[in-house]
């Protein structure tokens, strides 16, 4: 995972060579979330209130690349904003990429405090309640695996097997939640990290299969 939470916006242009790398298939629009890399603020509520940015990344991409199949790309935060965006605001796209998303905010915060050999018990809670009062939210409802029974398209979820901060639990409960199409796709060895450059060449492959059967050359979305 990059240092930097970002939003990729995919728009898949029209080819009949649907075995390309992913790479090759993919115009991108990445979105740096509020408070993080080039955007305003400097502030995070970790997915929550980054469901905004993910509606408004979507309405724009719609208005600036008409006719093109839409694909929601989030990683760990990022994929906690997609989820959320879609079960929550009403979000439409042709389908959904998510790498590392953790099923419960009290869980990856949990995580980190384990990584870093503290208590976290009764620490984790307390930064829950304390960061969703500053924010203005309640953090203990931030649960990108309660989203995901709201979420009806297509879903390829990606895992690392060694990943500190989410566990393969984690990722499961998402994945055994989601109510539509989906696919679980396990890195075996990897951690916290975006896959495509753990393993580049399988990446490529599940992508690419995936976007292959769940966006066609048109859209099927929402509008």
């Amino acid at each position: 995972m990059s240092d930097v939470p970002e939003l990729r916006v995919e728009q898949v242009e029209p080819s009949p060579r649907r075995t390309r790398a992913a790479r090759d298939r993919l115009r991108r629009a990445p979105r740096d979330f509020r408070g993080c890399g080039g955007s305003k603020g400097d502030s995070t509520t970790i997915g929550y209130a980054e469901a905004d940015d993910v509606a408004a990344a979507i309405a724009f991409a719609r208005r600036t690349f008409p006719n093109r199949s839409l694909v929601l790309y989030g990683q760990s935060m990022g994929a906690a904003a997609v989820l959320r965006a879609v079960a929550v605001k009403g979000v439409a796209a042709d389908a959904i990429i998510v790498e590392s998303p953790f099923d419960r905010l009290l869980t990856t915060v949990e995580h980190r405090f384990d990584a870093m050999g503290l208590p976290s018990f009764p620490l984790a809670r307390l930064l829950v309640f304390w960061g969703g009062v500053q924010h203005g939210y309640w953090g203990f409802g931030h649960n990108p695996a309660e989203y995901a029974k709201a979420v009806r398209l297509p879903v390829l979820v990606m895992h690392g097997t060694t990943d500190a901060r989410v566990a393969t639990r984690d990722a499961t409960a998402i994945y055994d939640n989601l109510a539509g199409p989906k696919q679980l796709e396990l890195f075996d060895g990897a951690a916290h990290l975006a896959f495509v450059e753990f393993d580049r060449d399988r990446w490529a492959s599940v992508v690419s299969r995936f976007l292959a059967q769940h966006a066609p050359q048109e859209p099927v979305g929402g509008r």
